[in-house]
């Protein structure tokens, strides 16, 4: 599972108009070695640091497991063991695109997907899930930033 190229830009702009950039991992390298540092004092039972706080990175695991949550592992598999429709995204599935295309499924003249038993519906005027998503997510890493008083909101 990997976010796709679109969704990751979408979100990194996001984090950007909230002026939370600067907490952003500089590189791959940066993001791995604040997330071993995070869980290793998950699991001391200490408090992880501020400083390794990735407002992006956090946004991608939310991501995930939310997914994961009514995927399952199956989520995991490379792309070609999963007839899904979805945009090309280097064999992986991206949870947020995911998420559109189950509101793409959704968005139609009755807002249901006819499918027996489903009780969604998505109301006419509905900002797409995966776009809703994106912003409420960079919404909550700026209440995290404020409540850690990293930044003060304007």
């Amino acid at each position: 599972m990997r976010i796709c190229k679109d969704h990751w830009s979408a979100m990194r702009m996001e984090i950007d108009r909230l002026g939370l950039s600067s907490f952003v991992a500089g590189s791959g390298e940066d993001a791995m070695a604040r997330a071993e540092r995070d869980l290793e004092s998950h699991l001391e039972g200490a408090k992880p640091l501020v400083s390794d706080w990735d407002p992006l990175m956090a946004m991608n695991w939310n991501f995930c497991s939310r997914v994961m949550e009514s995927w399952g592992l199956r989520i995991m598999e490379q792309r070609h063991q999963i007839d899904d429709g979805m945009p090309e995204n280097g064999g992986y599935v991206c949870p947020l695109c995911v998420v559109r295309r189950d509101f793409d499924t959704h968005n139609t003249d009755t807002g249901r997907c006819g499918e027996v038993g489903c009780n969604i519906q998505v109301k006419p005027g509905t900002i797409p899930w995966d776009k809703n998503w994106i912003a409420s997510c960079a919404e909550s890493m700026m209440e995290y930033a404020v409540e850690q008083k990293l930044i003060t909101r304007q």
